[in-house]
């Protein structure tokens, strides 16, 4: 009953009153707002590329510039940047920044913070769209080496543009982990007596894994209240992969950046200097996490929440999805290579066993 009283209020006992709304609210929902301005954007670029791809520019559907092809490769690599960024992680990070406070019954750490982190990501993505739009700045989405900084072919001004702009929506990622891993360890409200072990156990799944052993063994639970509910433990495992990948990207971004401002102050230095096949390994392997990690474990937080407050049961099996949520985080460390089984170059035992084996696991968890 305790989850129906929660679905109640949720529905019908938050006061959206526009005049009436907290702090909290109004930053949830400029954030929804952003995102679904992000959203129409990315849909009405997706209609453009399939009609230039429809011969509308030749059939004078379309107007003459959406023909070039360096317009069509810009809309290509920002296309994915607005979607993935400008709206879905808008849309994500502000519904747990309001959900963990909800759920865990104290305040968010950082309204601030959270201001910051939906400007952040809103400034950020424009200025990437607009180094495509101005500047038709397009190694695409993957900025696979040596293609970003490849001076030649793309404006240095463009380039140093769409980096900061990819750049910002980082620091703005890397501040919603902060605000929500400082509000969970808060030693407040119902944390108020849970250590940081504790709370570090159960965001990973941990005591559900050793629940499940003790079970076999016989032996009484090894937790039989966890410190953190199932959905904020999918939020909080599912912001490692967000870290990790936050990382990588903005790693990218800072090596093409430190080429392109070498070329503004022509010091020629040779960008072949940096292994392609490496490179992609590791950008991917950031990448990915956005999809097998951070999207699945994400996704899979939020059904559980739903499931339990729709029906006003406990999770079914609860201990086998805490201890799947932790095998996952390794899981999804690991089937990167699924994204390069068409390069040739790359090892045939990372394309077995990373693309093919490791990824089928995943059925599993």
């Amino acid at each position: 009953m305790e989850n129906k009283g929660f679905f109640n209020t949720l529905i019908n006992g938050t006061n959206f009153d526009a005049n009436n709304l907290t702090a909290l609210q109004k930053i949830t929902l400029r954030a929804v707002v952003m995102s679904f301005i992000f959203f129409g954007l990315v849909a009405i670029e997706g209609m453009i590329m399939r009609l230039v791809q429809a011969d509308a520019v030749k059939n004078h559907i379309l107007p003459q510039m959406f023909g070039v092809p360096e317009h069509y490769f810009s809309i290509m690599t920002v296309h994915p940047i607005v979607g993935i960024f400008g709206s879905t992680y808008q849309l994500v990070f502000a519904a747990f920044m309001f959900l963990v406070p909800y759920l865990t019954k104290k305040p968010l750490y950082s309204l601030k913070l959270a201001n910051f982190v939906w400007l952040s990501i809103t400034i950020g993505t424009w200025l990437a769209w607009i180094a495509a739009f101005i500047w038709h700045y397009a190694p695409l989405y993957t900025l696979y080496w040596p293609l970003p900084a490849d001076v030649k072919q793309f404006s240095i001004v463009g380039g140093i543009v769409f980096v900061i702009g990819v750049a910002l929506i980082m620091l703005g990622t890397l501040g919603f982990i902060y605000n929500i891993y400082a509000t969970i360890f808060a030693k407040t409200g119902v944390h108020k007596n849970k250590t940081t072990k504790e709370l570090l156990i159960s965001g990973f799944g941990i005591d559900g894994l050793m629940n499940l052993i003790h079970k076999l063994l016989g032996k009484p639970p090894y937790s039989k209240e966890p410190a953190l509910s199932l959905p904020v433990v999918a939020i909080f495992r599912g912001t490692v992969d967000t870290f990790l990948d936050a990382l990588v990207i903005l790693g990218a971004g800072i090596l093409v950046l430190v080429f392109l401002i070498n070329a503004a102050a022509g010091l020629g230095w040779d960008v072949h200097a940096i292994d392609s096949l490496l490179y992609k390994n590791w950008f991917w392997w950031g990448l990915d996490l956005v999809a097998d990690g951070l999207v699945l474990i994400y996704v899979a937080g939020s059904w559980y929440l739903l499931a339990t407050i729709i029906t006003g049961q406990k999770l079914f099996m609860e201990n086998v999805a805490r201890a799947a949520l932790l095998l996952e985080l390794f899981v999804s460390w690991m089937v990167w290579s699924h994204h390069l089984l068409a390069d040739q170059p790359q090892p045939e035992m990372m394309k077995l066993i990373s693309g093919e084996m490791v990824t089928a696991f995943e059925l599993l968890t």
